[in-house]
């Protein structure tokens, strides 16, 4: 039995996707000087999360939070959840890693007059508001004249008569 070094565990020289798809391979770090001598590691792979370090042993154990983190981040969006520390900070403007906005929903017009279904238009007059000319023709409200037997007239009539207003 021949037993082959595998080249996924050999460091420097992985090669080919990762075998699962949210897998992480690299993380990068954002280092940041502390007045009292630390330092201040974050990623934005796993935004929200960061940790102070003053000696090596602490920076080593960070970049292995680090790689938890963003693995753990990187399976929530695998997955179309948030990130639970993600959603504890507010979304940069341009982050990649950013979550996705909600929608925002407009309020739905219920009153009497609008664009929807059993609403009137709102750039349709009153029946009532409609006087007849002594020629013959209406005037709707907005002033225009209309011929006695145009469609228009005929809607406003038809109108009037479902309202019991004289014709």
């Amino acid at each position: 039995m021949r037993i082959e070094r595998s080249t996924r565990n050999v460091p420097g020289q992985i090669k080919g996707p990762a075998p699962t798809r949210h897998q992480v391979r690299e993380v990068s770090l954002r280092f940041e000087s502390l007045p009292g001598g630390g330092m201040r590691v974050s990623s934005p792979q796993a935004r929200g999360w960061a940790m102070v370090v003053r000696r090596p042993e602490e920076l080593a154990r960070a970049v292995s939070s680090a790689f938890t983190e963003a693995q753990v981040a990187a399976y929530a969006r695998w997955r179309g959840e948030r990130y639970e520390l993600d959603e504890l900070t507010e979304p940069v403007k341009g982050d990649p890693m950013a979550p996705p906005r909600p929608r925002v929903r407009r309020r739905r017009n219920t009153g009497e007059i609008g664009w929807g279904m059993n609403q009137r238009r709102p750039d349709s007059h009153d029946p009532a508001e409609w006087v007849k000319l002594p020629d013959g023709r209406w005037q709707s409200p907005s002033g225009k004249a209309w011929g006695a037997d145009t469609p228009v007239v005929r809607k406003v009539l038809a109108r009037r008569q479902q309202f019991n207003l004289p014709v």
